[in-house]
């Protein structure tokens, strides 16, 4: 597999404009390369709807990989029902009723991704086109209000669901490829000098997204501050990059306690 095809769908995750659905189909097939059984699971469950059929499906379609692997039975079944709750979690909200007007937590979205996009495209719309009639009397227009404002209620809370089921999946995306590319980097021997380009480099950034997106204050509620597109992708190559640290350090420690057991070893035989 080649790197360069991980870091362009890295580099795809990090834009704005980015489609999940086609960023796991990616993905998919580089975990079916890489025999990473966990991560094929994990997605194929989040494209379906909850079933039993439909979680059946996934479970025989990923056990013919996961035998080549040579995982057994028992260790499939095992990490199955892992990840089967792990997906659970992902889908796990407080959901607001609007009939009950009460609160359901824990609530499962049982949706695929499609639909989940679809549902928040329409709840978006519906939130902006709630709006209170005018030339209303004032009692009209008290209870246009209080309707206004439970629907309101209601559609900023599925919003906000919505919204977090889709970024928790673009965060365990990110983390697997960016896993993976730091892998294939240790395979190549990174070199640090790289590491420390790319660090000045997002410095030198950072002063450039910095007066692009300053925003400075009228002074009545808060400081001046820093918003924008522009910093919010920033912010997202420091994480990668301090994600990327993070695994060259633990690699580097490997090899380092690789080399002291051998010398070790070495002394050893020389002192015999």
């Amino acid at each position: 597999m080649e790197l360069h095809i991980i870091q362009s769908t890295i580099k795809e995750l990090e834009s704005s404009s980015f489609n999940i659905n086609n960023i796991i189909t990616s993905v998919l097939r580089i975990a079916q390369k890489r025999f990473d059984i966990e991560e094929l699971l994990f997605f194929k469950l989040l494209r379906i709807k909850i079933t039993s059929e439909g979680n059946k499906g996934v479970f025989e379609d990923v056990k013919k990989i996961a035998f080549r692997k040579r995982m057994s039975v028992e260790e499939y079944e095992q990490l199955c029902n892992k990840v089967y709750l792990l997906t659970l979690e992902v889908r796990k909200t407080n959901w607001y009723d609007e009939k009950s007007q009460k609160m359901l937590n824990d609530r499962i979205i049982p949706y695929t991704i499609s639909e989940i996009i679809l549902d928040l495209d329409h709840h978006q719309s519906l939130l902006e086109d709630n709006k209170v009639p005018e030339g209303l009397a004032s009692l009209d227009a008290f209870y246009a209000n209080e309707s206004k404002q439970k629907l309101d209620n209601a559609l900023y809370n599925h919003i906000f669901n919505y919204k977090t089921i889709l970024n928790r999946i673009k965060d365990r995306l990110m983390d697997y490829l960016v896993n993976v590319e730091n892998e294939m980097l240790q395979e190549k021997e990174i070199d640090i000098m790289d590491v420390k380009t790319e660090l000045q480099l997002l410095i030198q950034e950072g002063y450039t997204v910095k007066q692009k997106c300053y925003v400075r204050s009228n002074g009545e509620f808060y400081g001046d501050y820093i918003s924008g597109e522009d910093y919010v992708a920033w912010l997202q190559e420091c994480k990668i990059f301090i994600k990327k640290i993070l695994m060259i350090e633990k690699y580097m420690m490997n090899s380092l306690s690789k080399q002291i057991m051998q010398m070790g070893m070495d002394k050893m035989f020389f002192g015999s």
